[in-house]
Formats: structure tokens, C-alpha cells, sequence
């Protein structure tokens, strides 16, 4: 069975810090309990329970911790760091954020989601929104789905037959390698960013999912998606929207920046991951 390579799943919270383009935080918060240097493993059918070797620590940082849910272990893998984010983003002051990040890694046949929050609302606020997230989330059966995007994504055979993939919607020369989408927002300015390529080092994967800030107004909320596929044109614009369609994004509205403005944010099941994070 396919291990987990935690010492990689960290890299994760460094495309987190990237594309929520956090700003120092000057505010003086009040004081709260969050658990650091916390690192441990759950199976999906034991007790929810913080192992003692976890500390507590009174303190007005924000407490941040994530979990991956690794469907194909039957596993969760809890982590926490000691460095801290701001919830201030462009003089915008939050009380939480969070993210649900889901990933196929399509040739190891894996499935993982990734919840991240960050948080200043409470004692162990990243804790109790984890386990509050987790049940619904094991109990969920995303084979069916993940069975779906392969086919429009991933060709089994050895040898590549990709010939051609899209260019910027334009159709260009890619033998031997695989075809690339990715459809987000800029880190810096949080406009939209949208992408599609040839490349020959990466393995056919699919990331979906959004970034969550609360409370509202949504103005920096953002979906985000990305795909690596191995069969010829998989990067067109014609099956974009049908992945769009299957991983459930509206396909009559553009992922990245939710431009809004004052609307409440209301939470489904889109998540992030980054393409630097690998199951092997």
C-alpha cells in the first residue's frame, strides 16, 4: 500500500502562504490556547484524540493546523507548524481562514484531501473546526468521481500518445509529452489567472478546490484547478468544462477571484492542493 511522504506535505503550506498573499498583522489579539509541535497519525476508525505529545500554548497568534484525509491509506495525518500567518490580507481583517484540498494522483491510483485553517476565534479553533470537518468527509465515497475524471484524463498505457496539446487555446506540438491546465488567481494581485501548456516532466493529477475567508465580504475568496493529463488535446477547452462540470465548478463562471464583493461566503465541497505535494 502507497505511504504517505510527510516531509513533503509541508511544502503544501508554503503554496498556502503564496496564493493567500497574507500582509503583516499589527492588531493586537486576545489571547487564546493553540496546539503546536503537533504531528501524529489516526486511522480512519480509531478516536478523534490529541496525542499528549502535542503542547498547548497560550498565545494571541493565530493557531493553524491541517489534515490529510488519505482515502487510499485509510488514514489522517494531522500537522501543525509553529510559524504564524496573518488573517489581515490588503488591511482586510479576518477571523478564520481555510481551505479543503482534494487530489487524484492518477498512475498510484491515490486519493487524499487536505483541510488547512488557520484561525484566532477561540481555544483550539484550528482543532475544533478539524474534527467538526473530518466524519462527513471519510464517510464520503469520491472513487465514482475520481473513476470519471480518469477517463477523460489518464491513458494507462507506457508509452505517451499525446501528440498535441493546447497552447493558450491555441493547438500546438506536444510529442512524447502531456498537457497541462491550471486556472486560478495571481498571489500578488488576486486577479485571475487561467493557463493551459505542454508539458514533459510531470505525472497525470488532477487539484481542485477554493480558499475560504470569514467572516465576509468574499472579495478574496478563490477557487482554484489544476490538471495534468496523458491522453492527446485532454487539455481542451472542450474538456475543460467537462471537468469543470464533473468536479462540480459552475462552467459558466471563471475560477480564481469571487469579485462580489459583500456577499457571505457559503462553503461546498471544492478544496485546493498544490502540485508540489506527492503520495508515493
Amino acid at each position: 500500500m502507497p505511504m504517505m511522504n510527510t516531509s513533503i506535505l509541508f511544502s503544501h503550506l508554503n503554496m498556502f502562504n503564496k496564493f493567500s498573499s497574507f500582509e503583516p498583522n499589527n492588531q493586537q489579539e486576545s489571547e487564546h490556547i493553540c496546539l503546536i509541535d503537533c504531528t501524529f497519525t489516526i486511522p480512519f476508525d480509531a478516536p478523534l484524540v490529541v496525542p499528549s505529545t502535542c503542547r498547548e500554548q497560550l498565545t494571541t497568534n493565530i493557531c493553524q493546523m491541517s489534515v490529510i484525509v488519505g482515502y487510499t491509506q485509510q488514514l489522517l495525518f494531522f500537522f501543525s507548524l509553529n510559524s504564524t500567518l496573518s488573517l489581515t490580507v490588503n488591511g482586510a481583517r479576518f477571523d478564520t481562514v481555510s481551505g479543503q484540498v482534494f487530489g487524484f494522483q492518477f498512475m498510484d491510483n491515490i486519493l487524499s484531501c487536505m483541510v488547512l485553517h488557520a484561525c484566532s476565534n477561540g481555544d483550539k479553533c484550528e482543532w475544533n473546526y478539524l474534527i467538526g470537518k473530518i466524519q462527513s468527509l471519510i464517510k464520503s465515497d469520491y472513487q465514482p468521481l475520481y473513476n470519471s475524471l480518469s477517463l477523460k484524463l489518464y491513458g494507462e498505457q507506457p508509452e505517451s500518445t499525446v501528440s498535441h496539446c493546447y497552447s493558450s487555446n491555441e493547438l500546438t506540438e506536444c510529442s512524447g509529452g502531456k498537457c497541462f491546465f491550471v486556472e486560478g488567481v495571481n498571489q500578488e494581485t488576486f486577479a485571475s489567472v487561467k493557463n493551459s501548456s505542454c508539458l514533459f516532466d510531470e505525472m497525470p493529477m488532477l487539484h481542485f478546490g477554493t480558499n475560504r475567508y470569514t467572516p465576509g465580504p468574499t472579495k478574496y475568496d478563490f477557487d482554484f484547478l489544476i490538471f495534468t493529463c496523458n491522453l492527446n488535446e485532454c487539455n481542451s477547452p472542450t474538456n475543460e468544462l467537462t471537468i469543470k462540470r464533473l468536479v462540480g465548478f459552475n462552467e459558466s463562471k471563471s475560477l480564481g477571484l469571487i469579485e462580489t464583493g459583500c456577499l457571505y461566503l457559503v462553503i461546498g465541497l471544492y478544496f485546493i492542493i498544490s502540485i508540489s505535494i506527492k503520495l508515493v
